[in-house]
């Protein structure tokens, strides 16, 4: 999959780099594994105000649970990479974390939870093989994600169907909508709202991103390999 990425610049929405996505099934530790992976980068035009070079890497379960998380970033003038090992002793989640900051310090921390936990590129896969048809509008799911440093309160909520036209062009899409929400310091915050298509690929078409410093959308620009027809595009 790959995506154009927008900001909001001054009430003028500006492309500022693109971004890929690519899913296929592999081998991770000699088990089966979904490998996914999504970079994205900044063109020059972002680059004049923030650097962003990000590459998240995931290895899950043919369950879907996670295996291993990895984001390298460059996001302004830091480099930081996060980095989680799942295991599930006696039916629990356990995640071996390690982080390497920008001064270049080292972090080691392991964390034992009842319940599986995810990562931001873990919960794409999860959120993109729920069954439409049994969400309600309105239904909130529980998602708690985790990086190497902290679990975050956050869900999903699914706000039903929509009819999305793709941008700068006349292709249009029946799109499942969903919203990924993270609470902190008492307050709720929406932080991404994604655009999946209604049909079996449950392809994200487009992201809006809520950002501290502003917002962002990512378009789809182009997709090859799906594996079930595209049901959901319309003519």
């Amino acid at each position: 999959l790959e995506y154009d990425l927008y900001f909001n610049w001054q009430f003028i929405w500006v492309k500022v780099g693109a971004a890929q996505m690519d899913t296929k099934m592999t081998k991770f530790e000699g088990k089966d594994a979904w490998k996914s992976y999504l970079i994205t980068r900044g063109n020059s035009k972002l680059d004049k105000y923030f650097t962003m070079r990000d590459t998240l890497l995931s290895y899950c379960n043919p369950d879907l649970s996670p295996m291993y998380f990895r984001k390298g970033a460059r996001e302004g003038s830091r480099y930081y990479v996060d980095e989680i090992w799942y295991s599930y002793p006696n039916g629990n989640c356990q995640l071996k974390k390690h982080r390497i900051d920008a001064d270049g310090e080292q972090h080691w921390k392991t964390s034992t939870y009842r319940s599986c936990i995810y990562d931001m590129m873990s919960i794409f896969l999860r959120a993109r093989n729920f069954d439409g048809s049994k969400l309600k509008k309105g239904q909130v799911i529980s998602t708690p994600i985790s990086d190497a440093r902290s679990l975050s309160n956050s869900w999903l909520e699914y706000r039903g169907k929509e009819t999305f036209k793709m941008n700068g062009s006349k292709e249009k899409f029946r799109c499942l909508v969903m919203s990924f929400y993270e609470r902190e310091d008492g307050k709720s915050h929406e932080l991404i709202r994604f655009y999946i298509t209604d049909d079996q690929n449950h392809i994200p078409v487009r992201l809006d991103m809520f950002l501290s410093f502003g917002s962002a959308k990512a378009y789809l620009k182009n997709y090859k390999g799906v594996r079930s027809p595209m049901t959901s595009k319309i003519n």
